[in-house]
């Protein structure tokens, strides 16, 4: 599965909230982009917008603090200039915000003219050399206050998701589904037994999508639904007890692991015997004789 990226647009103050997507969408082979540095006027604008276009997807984290920044709603203007940004826009929408009604919408169209208005009538008589330095900042203003109500109208009839601070199991599945990468309680990822086995690497080694190979980072292992699990993971014989692969659900694995490159050891295999109705698989291929 070739991995998908999303540009972050968000306020430095929902940082938190970027990271712990950020940390989840990467179990999904998922990178999210998102700017460190600030976006300053037309250096940064063009870099941002190269940006946005390389990606797949745009995440908008719109928050009450979004709304009012001068960046981020600049970076929101020059995106929706794109034709078909609607098909790649995948907008959160903070619950402190209420734009889902004229009235809360209202409230920020009311806050940029004012912005607007307070910026002109501070550099009445002002020198004209003055002046220059912060028309830039005057212009963006501008545009801004005549814009936003368009933009969050088309927003508010989006099918949004809505949260309070880190998002619910559920509606980050929502949005799995959106990007293409089917979500469920159980996805899974497949440990690779014989592969394991390798005194070379002495790590577990995790397959990757479509048996292109195997990681040994479990962040690039590939992540199989129930039914491809079903498919791939061969019932041992009754014989030799013999099975090639496991499957781990991903919760569990990140559960158990809590890293990404995991030792071949006798305290990992007893912490997957801990957890061995939720794997599918035979277990007893290479666990030490007193766990059972």
């Amino acid at each position: 599965m070739k991995k998908k990226t999303i540009f972050v647009s968000y306020s430095w103050n929902d940082k938190n909230t970027i990271l712990d997507l950020e940390d989840r969408f990467s179990n999904y082979n998922v990178e999210l982009i998102r700017d460190e540095r600030g976006l300053n006027y037309k250096q940064s604008i063009k870099e941002f917008m190269k940006s946005v276009r390389e990606t797949d997807y745009v995440l908008m984290m719109i928050s009450e603090s979004y709304l009012k920044s001068t960046n981020c709603m600049y970076e929101v203007l020059e995106f929706v200039k794109d034709e078909n940004y609607k098909d790649k826009i995948l907008p959160l929408i903070h619950s402190d915000t209420n734009i889902f009604n004229p009235v809360g919408r209202i409230k920020y169209i009311r806050y940029w003219e004012e912005q607007y208005k307070n910026l002109k009538e501070k550099i009445e008589g002002l020198d004209q050399l003055n002046i220059s330095s912060v028309i830039e900042d005057i212009k963006k203003t501008e545009e801004i206050s005549r814009k936003i109500g368009e933009f969050l109208s088309v927003i508010s009839d989006m099918n949004n998701i809505v949260l309070q601070a880190n998002i619910e199991d559920e509606k980050f599945g929502d949005i799995l589904n959106d990007i293409g990468i089917p979500y469920s309680s159980k996805n899974y990822y497949i440990l690779s037994k014989v592969k394991t086995l390798s005194y070379r690497t002495n790590t577990f080694q995790w397959w990757v999508q479509n048996k292109n190979g195997y990681t040994i980072n479990i962040k690039s292992a590939g992540i199989f639904s129930l039914d491809e699990v079903n498919d791939i993971v061969k019932e041992y014989s009754p014989y030799t007890k013999i099975t090639r692969e496991i499957a781990i659900p991903i919760d569990i694995a990140n559960k158990i692991f809590q890293q990404p490159i995991v030792p071949y050891s006798n305290y990992y295999l007893s912490l997957l015997y801990q957890y061995k109705e939720n794997i599918i698989g035979e277990l007893t291929w290479d666990l030490p004789e007193y766990m059972f």
